[in-house]
């Protein structure tokens, strides 16, 4: 019973401590990132008055009052309007005072090919990053890597080419030992050939996606594949010429499998057979000579398969 007065009077004391159920610091925080945006829908009119935590976008704990969550994307539809609605602009380095802030979502914001900040890296707290269609430009900053609680990383530059985002080597990516989902897709990987050992680092990652990052290297066979949770593997339009990597047969939990578009070569072997969670195979558009008789056995799950182009003779 003294236990839960204790709690109570504490959680009363923190609120009261907020001003009017939101903290003075991180409301100048928000205030500073909302004039960093151009506003043309009028996005962050509801960011006025002493409750940030009421404000459109902004989540906190209901225990503490402070902000966890930050959520200014824009609409698929906002995007593509004429003329847009959409937030554009930069992002305030005020957003450090929100220490606690845990989720991040800027995902189809127009940053006009400025460089993802640095000092992202040090939302410490941060276990969700999504910078998806946001359209900065330069080299991603292995300062990212400082994120050591992030979950989920989406930095997709699809519709954002001409700002020509890229980055020059993945070991950062190695120290982020939490992350599950990781998109780079239409993110320049050209020059980075340490992208794969750093990703084989990730044991429990459970998506991937690569597509048109045109990767300077793809290994075909590895010692030791450390990234058996992956369920989803997309690594579409990059090029590449080889037979399909012997690693991926060493996925048996794999459930979505996307490699068209490339110039993978040969047969496609029984060893797909292996994969007896595959619920979708896409396959289409490679320089594939046949599929082995076997290759389809005990894909008892498979829903969706593409073999457009595949020649159709099979091998004995």
């Amino acid at each position: 019973m003294v236990l839960q007065i204790f709690f109570v009077l504490l959680v009363i004391g923190i609120r009261a401590f907020a001003a009017s159920g939101c903290f003075q610091t991180e409301r100048n925080a928000l205030l500073a990132v909302k004039a960093g945006f151009t506003d043309p829908g009028n996005r962050l009119s509801s960011w006025e008055g002493q409750d940030c935590c009421e404000w459109r976008g902004v989540v906190c704990s209901n225990t503490t009052g402070h902000v966890l969550k930050l959520n200014l994307r824009n609409s698929y539809n906002d995007v593509n309007k004429r003329p847009s609605p959409a937030l554009s602009g930069k992002i305030s380095p005020s957003l450090l005072l929100l220490n606690h802030l845990k989720h991040l979502d800027l995902s189809s914001t127009n940053f006009n090919g400025i460089r993802i900040p640095k000092y992202f890296g040090s939302l410490k707290n941060l276990r969700y990053l999504n910078l998806s269609r946001a359209c900065f430009g330069g080299t991603v900053p292995p300062q990212l890597g400082n994120l050591s609680n992030l979950h989920y990383l989406d930095i997709n530059s699809i519709g954002c080419e001409a700002y020509n985002i890229a980055v020059d080597n993945f070991a950062w990516v190695a120290h982020l030992s939490s992350l599950r989902y990781l998109d780079m897709s239409f993110v320049n990987m050209s020059i980075a050939t340490d992208w794969f050992q750093a990703i084989n680092k990730l044991p429990s990652l459970t998506y991937l996606d690569i597509t048109y990052t045109n990767p300077s290297v793809i290994p075909i066979s590895l010692p030791h594949i450390n990234i058996t949770s992956l369920r989803v593997l997309k690594i579409a339009s990059n090029n590449i010429n080889s037979a399909i990597p012997r690693w991926i047969w060493n996925l048996t939990g794999i459930t979505y499998l996307d490699l068209p578009f490339n110039q993978f070569h040969g047969f496609i072997p029984s060893e797909l057979s292996f994969l007896k969670s595959l619920k979708v195979l896409i396959l289409r558009y490679n320089n594939f000579k046949g599929v082995s008789p076997k290759a389809f056995n005990n894909l008892c799950n498979l829903s969706t398969l593409d073999l457009n182009s595949v020649v159709s003779p099979t091998r004995n």
